[in-house]
C-alpha cells in the first residue's frame, strides 16, 4: 500500500474551517508491476536506438572519409569537388534536420523534416546533380547519403511514436488510478498534476 496524505486549503485563507486532509491509499502491487514493465520496455527501446546509433555513426564516418577523397582537388584526376559543394549548400539550405536560420531555427520534427527531405530530393531532379557527377563512386556516395537521410528520419519518427505512446500510456495510468496519485514502489509516490496531462 502507498499512503499519502494531501490538505486542501480554501482560497480564502482567513476562512480555516474549510480546510480538511484527505489520505488517498492506493495498492502497490499493480502501480509496482506496470513501472516494472514500462521501465523493461524503456530499456529495450533505448538498446535499439543505441545500437542503430552505433550504425549510423559508423556510416557517416565511413561516407565521410569517402566523401573527402571523392573531393579531393587536383589538377591530374577527375573531382567532384564542385559537386559536391553544391549538394551540401543545398542541403544546408533545406534543413532537413534542424535550421540555423533566424526565421525558423532549430530542430525539426519528423513531418517537418520529411518535408525538407522531399524538397532537397526535388531539387537535386531539378538541378540534374546526379548526372552532373564525373565519378561513378560520386553516384554510388550520394546514394548512401540520401539512404542515410532517410533512416535517420525514420528513426525521428519512431523516436516521436515512441515518446507519444509512453506519454498516452502514462496518461491513461494516471486518469485510471482517480488522477491522485502513482506509487513507484513503497518508498515512493508521485503526486501527478492534471496540467502535465492538457
Amino acid at each position: 500500500m502507498c499512503r499519502t496524505k494531501a490538505s486542501l486549503t480554501p482560497k480564502d485563507k482567513s476562512n480555516t474551517a474549510d480546510l480538511r486532509q484527505i489520505e488517498i491509499v492506493i495498492p502497490l502491487t499493480f502501480d509496482t508491476e506496470f513501472f516494472q514493465l514500462m521501465q523493461g520496455d524503456v530499456k529495450t527501446l533505448d538498446t535499439i536506438q543505441e545500437r542503430e546509433r552505433t550504425d549510423l555513426v559508423e556510416e557517416i564516418e565511413n561516407l565521410s572519409k569517402e566523401l573527402v577523397q571523392l573531393a579531393e582537388p587536383s589538377k591530374y584526376k577527375k573531382t567532384d569537388m564542385n559537386r559536391w559543394r553544391e549538394l551540401f549548400a543545398m542541403y544546408l539550405e533545406a534543413g532537413v534536420f534542424f535550421s540555423t536560420s533566424e526565421n525558423n531555427p532549430g530542430y525539426r520534427t519528423s513531418a517537418v523534416a520529411k518535408r525538407q527531405l522531399e524538397w532537397f530530393q526535388n531539387e537535386m531532379r531539378k538541378r540534374d546533380l546526379l548526372s552532373a557527377f564525373k565519378l561513378p563512386a560520386s553516384r554510388e556516395a550520394l546514394a548512401r547519403f540520401l539512404k542515410i537521410n532517410v533512416t535517420l528520419w525514420q528513426n525521428l519518427k519512431y523516436q516521436e511514436i515512441n515518446q507519444q505512446a509512453i506519454g498516452k500510456i502514462l496518461k491513461s495510468k494516471y486518469l485510471n488510478s482517480g488522477g491522485v496519485v502513482f506509487c513507484y514502489n513503497e518508498i515512493r509516490c508521485y503526486a501527478i498534476s492534471s496540467e502535465a496531462f492538457t
